[in-house]
């Protein structure tokens, strides 16, 4: 078994999301709060009149914490024995605590770099902001960039503001 990041952290996701909401609010944002989508937690903030959203792509963390699993433990889970399920549950809410304080960890880093004058807040946070398709503009560009398809000129002319 490889070391993984935070695998092991103590630290509630519901602390991560305050401390997260507070740092934004800090940091200029309005309007910050949790909301629930798809069963997950999300943070909701303004800045300026635009919309920016925070969460985990917990999946991701799950597959990962899963693939650094025992041989036995991965047939418990694929089988759904009850230690199987009982494991499960254990990764599902550890994936949501080391999900949201990497997220936390990564807006720290961005608002105190906010708070020293080295970008603005729309800067540090353009990924997060929220389009017109109700996805961040992280979402928008990933698959793009990932398969390589990204052209600059033809995908991000239409997002470009015009005076």
């Amino acid at each position: 078994m490889k070391y993984l990041p935070f695998e092991n952290t103590n630290i509630p996701a519901r602390r991560s999301l305050s401390e997260i909401q507070a740092m934004l609010e800090e940091t200029g944002f309005t309007e910050t709060g949790q909301i629930n989508i798809n069963g997950q937690n999300t943070i909701v903030a303004g800045y300026k009149g635009a919309t920016f959203r925070f969460e985990v792509y917990k999946q991701n963390i799950i597959d990962t914490l899963i693939k650094n699993l025992g041989e036995r433990t991965k047939i418990q889970i694929r089988n759904k024995t009850p230690q199987g399920i009982s494991k499960m549950i254990d990764i599902d809410k550890q994936a949501m605590k080391i999900g949201w304080r990497l997220i936390y960890l990564q807006v720290k880093a961005l608002c105190d770099s906010i708070k020293l004058g080295v970008i603005t807040p729309a800067q540090a946070f353009a990924g997060y902001l929220v389009t017109g398709q109700n996805e961040t503009l992280a979402d928008r560009l990933t698959e793009s960039i990932e398969t390589g398809k990204l052209k600059s000129n033809s995908i991000l002319s239409p997002l470009l503001i015009e005076e």
